[in-house]
């Protein structure tokens, strides 16, 4: 197979000293920082109007316009969704600038640049699902938690393993969360926040992602403040009945001054797996990986899989196992840069044959999904059994 991590013009990008950010977004907002260790950073540019003039750590952020110039003089990293990458790479090549010379994806520049030039294998996002218990149950759930029969908490040996094996041959994550199902139902959820808190200083963004119906026991958040632990959580109280529990939990970790994320109003594209029948063909399923472009990597079992919903559909047992879809990293030499290259070009979406089986027949997170519905539009529940929400 053809690389993916070789793109970057080494003539533009290989004696990086200053450089452009545009994109200060929730994923700017945590790569910024990271940034500033090893370049200076000129300008911060973003199309929202209400964020022009706004100054991050001395670095006023621009609108493009204002920002044309100094565009053309710096190499532009942009910190943003694949999604919304490609409306700014169209927009930065109307003004004459060629991708790969002057501007790249930060997920691009963040494997390959520190790969090429500093010898490090650095991997964008990671995540750990811990359990496939849920306290709801999502018809549309993209990890299929209603579908699969055989539930179960990941061990902490299982959970030490993989995390030992990753750390092992990855220099540094960027953005790792665990989740399940719901991972505050996990019984040993202290155990495993000690087990990542060993490698705390290899994980720059380091969360936990949750639906806000459980709330967790003070030594979790004492845990929580310990290693610097972010709460991402999914606001469903439009579908389910929820908010006064929900304004709760979020009142505790303001309390505590854990940072959170409350993402409200959501909308969710149906998958249609295991639902709906959707079949592609092969060049189809290739292109419609192309536009998914997931960034979305799961850390299970000593294996990374590329895509979060193929991972969950084949551990769940709702699609047949397929080896291309993941990494082994215990087949991977920790001591050899080229082996730990693998990787890089798994987690860049550098597949056999373009696209994953489970491609064509999954929806998508991509631009080609058209297909809105209601988020946690929920089903009724066979098993009560650690599912409860009240």
């Amino acid at each position: 197979m053809d690389t993916k991590i070789d793109r970057l013009d080494d003539a533009h990008w290989n004696d990086l000293k200053n450089i452009v950010v545009f994109g200060y977004g929730r994923y700017g907002s945590r790569i910024v920082p990271y940034l500033r260790k090893s370049f200076h950073i000129v300008a911060i540019i973003d199309n929202d109007e209400d964020k022009k003039d706004k100054v991050i750590d001395d670095i006023k952020i621009m609108g493009v316009k204002d920002a044309e110039n100094i565009l053309h003089n710096y190499r532009i990293i942009v910190t943003t969704q694949a999604f919304f990458y490609a409306q700014i790479s169209n927009q930065l090549q109307e003004m004459g600038l060629v991708e790969y010379a002057d501007f790249t994806i930060w997920n691009q520049f963040f494997a390959e640049w520190y790969y090429k030039y500093r010898g490090m294998v650095c991997v964008e996002k990671a995540d750990i699902p811990i359990t496939s218990y849920c306290s709801l149950n999502c018809e549309s759930c993209s990890a299929f938690i209603p579908y699969i029969k055989e539930k179960c908490h990941e061990t902490l040996e299982q959970i030490e393993r993989s995390v030992s094996l990753f750390f092992d041959n990855v220099d540094r994550v960027q953005d790792m969360n665990l989740y399940g199902g719901e991972p505050f139902l996990h019984p040993q959820l202290c155990e495993i926040i000690e087990i990542l808190g060993k490698y705390r200083e290899k994980i720059g963004y380091f969360g936990i992602i949750t639906n806000g119906t459980i709330i967790p026991d003070m030594k979790v958040i004492e845990l929580l403040k310990k290693y610097d632990i972010g709460i991402s959580i999914s606001d469903y109280s439009n579908s389910v009945d929820y908010k006064e529990k929900l304004d709760r939990l979020c009142k505790l970790f303001e309390e505590h001054q854990i940072n959170i994320v409350r993402t409200v109003n959501m909308v969710w594209f149906d998958l249609g797996f295991p639902r709906k029948k959707i079949q592609y063909d092969t060049i189809s399923a290739q292109k419609h990986m192309i536009c998914c472009s997931t960034a979305c990597h799961d850390l299970i079992d000593g294996k990374i899989y590329y895509c979060v919903a193929d991972r969950a559909a084949q551990l769940g047992n709702l699609i047949p196992h397929s080896e291309k879809s993941y990494i082994d990293l215990a087949r991977i030499n920790k001591n050899d840069l080229k082996s730990r290259k693998a990787i890089l070009e798994l987690c860049a979406g550098n597949i056999e044959g373009g696209s994953l089986d489970f491609c064509k027949i999954c929806g998508g997170f991509g631009c080609d999904n058209l297909d809105e519905i209601p988020a946690a539009k929920q089903i009724k529940i066979v098993d009560n059994e650690n599912r409860r929400y009240g």
